[in-house]
């Protein structure tokens, strides 16, 4: 089902610019903080599981202090997982009839945008290589410039197909809009002329 973008805004929006479409970061890119989680939650309840069998041999401190010390990193790791999963939401790339912005923020350190423009794109690849990432659909697209010295690399693109097909589209939509615009100017540059003529042939018989 297509989402309709055309009502939605973002900070930076340029006058008469419709956003086309909008997208964030593969959900697979939190799965290595996950299973990083994962291990430290499955190490420290496995040390508090085995120490409590000799909880009554004088270790009671130790435990408390194990129990304590499990309960603030599983804490602190929490509170990593929620930054790193607002720091995915607020990665956006974005498609509109003028451009195409790869927006990097973070919540505390970061806030780049790299722009661009419609016309000035030479090349798109899509790239999808290894099991996961078709398996999973999602991939990496490398948008080439001449004007810039790098391309604009956008990584971990879910459903870049699709992805692709709207900046060709816009692409295309932009460049005919343009030659149209360039075209209506040049015939009313043409018609100015003859039409001062016409008037001053009206105003000679008139006379």
């Amino acid at each position: 089902m297509a989402i309709d973008n055309t009502n939605k805004c973002f900070h930076g929006q340029q006058r008469e610019e419709i956003l086309i479409y909008m997208t964030r970061k593969h959900w697979m890119v939190l799965l290595p903080i996950f299973m990083e989680f994962l291990v430290v939650f499955a190490i420290i309840t496995g040390a508090i599981l085995t120490a409590i069998p000799f909880f009554g041999a004088g270790i009671g401190n130790f435990l408390g202090f194990l129990i304590i010390g499990g309960m603030v990193i599983i804490t602190v790791w929490i509170h990593y997982l929620f930054i790193e999963f607002l720091n995915n939401f607020l990665d956006t790339a974005i498609v509109t009839n003028y451009r195409v912005l790869k927006i990097e923020k973070s919540l505390f350190l970061k806030n780049n945008m790299d722009m661009v423009d419609l016309h000035e794109i030479q090349d798109i690849k899509k790239m999808q290589d290894g099991i996961m990432e078709n398996l999973f659909n999602y991939g990496k697209l490398v948008i080439v410039v001449p004007t810039m010295l790098e391309p604009l690399v956008l990584n971990s693109i879910p459903d870049p197909e699709r992805f692709f097909r709207k900046v060709n589209n816009a692409k295309r939509d932009y460049i005919y809009e343009r030659q149209q615009r360039k075209l209506t100017a040049l015939t009313q540059n043409q018609r100015l002329p003859l039409d001062i003529f016409t008037n001053e042939i009206s105003g000679a018989t008139r006379a």
